[in-house]
């Protein structure tokens, strides 16, 4: 997919897919897309507009591309506004408290500097004894009392979301889990053991992806349909009956270690196939995976 397709179309009045969309907000935001071609679509959107569809998908991608705090612990309706912030600061300073008065929950969170007018955040810094960097937990508390708090962008702090480094660590304990699991069932074929295995993972995510929402696959467009078969087919279907067949002819050290070459070789491809950046970092981190790998092959040889 290219940016200048996404432009085109939108400039010719076309509607842009749910993935066109998050292509544009992901690529911005990680400096994949330069701002001459951001700027390109936000003027071709602004002649040609959107629908209700693109609208709000463009919205969630926009949420979905910094952190998002669950308010879900906070009854009651919550809900934030936005404007161009700072100029006059009439809005966010008179509706939230309205708006509070009426029963609703204000979460706001608030930006600085905006250009040629300082935003809502520098005007409230400005009153000796307010604060904007406050813990998550007061946070919520003073919108569950108060009923309104305005923080600034990055303004949660205090008790850290150690969320994700448990997700990384139970996936770890998991990997290592079927790696030594594996090892243990010599009785059954590679293609036997990977089909037992899906049908087992099918039968425990139904009732999750029931409970969650269920399946929506109707935003993927043919090229989407496409992608999507390939994958299941080559890496979900071939690729994992070659890798539980190998797990009983080796080493449990060396299928760890071999493990590491589909995300170097994701980045390869995505070098040369879709021209995407690479940084320092990774090439350093791909040198380090290459090492060690003929590293323990040469040890074991020797």
């Amino acid at each position: 997919m290219r940016m200048y397709d996404i432009i085109h179309k939108k400039r010719e009045g076309g509607e842009l897919t749910t993935y066109e969309i998050h292509f544009f907000v992901q690529g911005y935001t990680q400096g994949e897309i330069p701002d001459y071609q951001a700027s390109a679509l936000l003027m071709a959107i602004f002649f040609r507009g959107m629908t209700q569809r693109e609208t709000a998908a463009l919205t969630l991608e926009m949420a979905r591309s910094g952190d998002m705090v669950d308010l879900s612990s906070i009854p009651g309706v919550k809900v934030d506004k936005h404007s161009t912030g700072g100029v006059g600061d009439k809005t966010s300073l008179i509706l939230g408290p309205i708006a509070a008065a009426c029963g609703v929950k204000i979460a706001k969170m608030s930006g600085r500097g905006l250009g040629h007018t300082g935003g809502t955040v520098d005007k409230l810094e400005s009153i000796p004894g307010l604060r904007t960097d406050i813990p998550r937990q007061e946070f919520f508390r003073i919108v569950q009392e108060v009923g309104l708090s305005i923080i600034g962008v990055g303004g949660l702090r205090g008790v850290a979301d150690v969320r994700g480094v448990l997700f990384g660590l139970g996936a770890a304990a998991f990997y290592a889990a079927v790696i030594l699991l594996n090892k243990f069932i010599r009785s059954v074929a590679g293609i036997q053991r990977t089909f037992l295995q899906f049908l087992a993972a099918i039968v425990i995510l139904i009732p999750y992806v029931a409970a969650t929402g269920g399946v929506s696959l109707g935003t993927l467009d043919a090229r989407g349909w496409v992608c999507l078969l390939i994958v299941g087919f080559f890496h979900t279907g071939v690729t994992y009956c070659l890798y539980f067949s190998a797990l009983r002819e080796l080493p449990g050290q060396e299928v760890a270690l071999l493990s590491y070459m589909d995300p170097l070789v994701a980045v390869i491809v995505s070098v040369t196939v879709l021209g995407e950046p690479v940084t320092a970092p990774q090439l350093a981190g791909g040198a380090l995976i290459l090492g060690f790998t003929l590293w323990n092959e040469l040890s074991e040889k020797k």
